[in-house]
């Protein structure tokens, strides 16, 4: 969650402070600018969640995202429970979120990062009606490539900014 976010940088701030005291002001005012890209984000995705047409996320896949979805106040159905270590889900639970995505007519089914997205893009191509497969930025775990290119809380979450459009409107 946005909260989180920022209470991890002020966290991370005040001990770059105690570390290096020298430079307060420096980590100050990064951690005013990277506070303030936070909150943009979070309005941004608030912004499309008020918007929404629908308030379900379908993620064939691991869900953990529950400080995310509480926070937005969405609804979740997933093939596994938070950060289960399962990795194929059962020919029951595939039928489960089938039903729940043609019930609802939800036109994304998620998958999380280092995923390679079979299991969701069967799931859409089953449904059909123009379901598709999207991946989303949990943070929970971070590719190889994010990690040396860099890659931060905000511009993860900047990706997910179009999947949540296509996932709720």
């Amino acid at each position: 969650s946005p909260t989180n976010a920022i209470e991890m940088v002020n966290a991370l701030e005040e001990v770059m402070e105690k570390i290096d005291s020298d430079n307060s002001t420096k980590y100050k005012d990064n951690a005013k600018k990277y506070i303030s890209e936070i909150k943009d984000i979070d309005r941004k995705i608030q912004t499309i969640v008020d918007n929404r047409l629908r308030d379900r996320l379908v993620f064939a896949d691991k869900m953990p995202m529950q400080y995310f979805i509480d926070y937005y106040k969405l609804q979740v159905s997933a093939a596994f429970d938070g950060c289960s270590t399962e990795t194929d889900p059962s020919a029951k639970t595939i039928a489960y979120l089938q039903n729940i995505i043609k019930e609802g007519k939800i036109p994304v089914v998620l998958y999380i990062e280092l995923n390679n997205g079979q299991v969701a893009r069967t799931i859409a191509n089953e449904v059909g009606d123009g379901c598709i497969a999207m991946q989303i930025q949990t943070l929970h775990n971070i590719s190889l490539d994010d990690f040396n290119n860099g890659e931060t809380w905000v511009s993860l979450m900047t990706r997910n900014i179009d999947v949540l459009k296509k996932a709720l409107q």
